[in-house]
């Protein structure tokens, strides 16, 4: 978590994604809207993965993959290491 300048934690979610992935916009809203109703302050950074070298740098296994404070959302996905880009 990342203090700003209202001393609020922030919770940085982290949305990694390929090209052309149609799931990334309604995602994103449901991440807004999900922590807007628990009254949650998020960052939330959109990051497209165009090549498996960028894929296995940020440890993204699919499209959409969702990190919260650059943890999987997944658990069972923490110990994978099958990154893809798309």
């Amino acid at each position: 978590m990342t203090p700003n300048p209202n001393n609020v934690h922030l919770v940085e979610v982290t949305v990694l994604h390929g090209s052309g992935c149609a799931r990334i916009e309604p995602l994103i809203d449901f991440i807004n809207e999900t922590a807007s109703q628990l009254q949650i302050e998020i960052s939330i950074n959109a990051v497209l993965v165009d090549s498996r070298k960028r894929a296995k740098e940020l440890c993204s296994l699919g499209s959409p993959t969702v990190l919260v404070d650059g943890i999987d959302v997944e658990p069972a996905a923490r110990w994978r290491k099958d990154y893809t880009h798309g």
